[in-house]
């Protein structure tokens, strides 16, 4: 509340799934196999993207090598 001058319950969370696994980004790259219950909150929306022709294998090689690399906790910073 300080830091804002207001009081914040929730801070929005955003991931996607895919493959039955929920991607999400924090201090770099996150991964939950129980979707929907990464944070101790609920649902408040969701949206079906479509498909993809991707694999597995290919979604993670892009998150380690090209994403974890943007997304780091030096980066990352829930007011901005």
């Amino acid at each position: 509340q300080m830091l804002l001058g207001k009081q914040i319950d929730l801070v929005p969370h955003t991931g996607i799934v895919v493959f039955g696994r929920e991607y999400y980004f924090g201090s770099g790259p996150l991964v939950s196999d129980s979707p929907g219950k990464s944070v101790p909150a609920p649902v408040a929306q969701t949206f079906v993207l479509g498909e993809t022709s991707k694999t597995p294998a290919e979604l993670e090689s892009y998150i380690s090598s090209v994403l974890a690399l943007e997304h780091t906790e030096q980066n990352y910073n829930l007011l901005t």
